[in-house]
């Protein structure tokens, strides 16, 4: 991880809303077209 290439992780019980949280990180991520992961390692 660096300054540069920041690793965000959300964390949380399946349907607490993570509709919401999708939403969010799509509207502020939509024009920084970031790398994303999904799950464990």
């Amino acid at each position: 991880m660096s300054a540069k290439h920041p690793v965000i992780a959300v964390t949380g019980s399946s349907g607490a809303g993570t509709t919401t949280t999708s939403l969010a990180f799509r509207k502020i991520f939509r024009a920084v077209k970031p790398a994303r992961r999904r799950g464990g390692r």
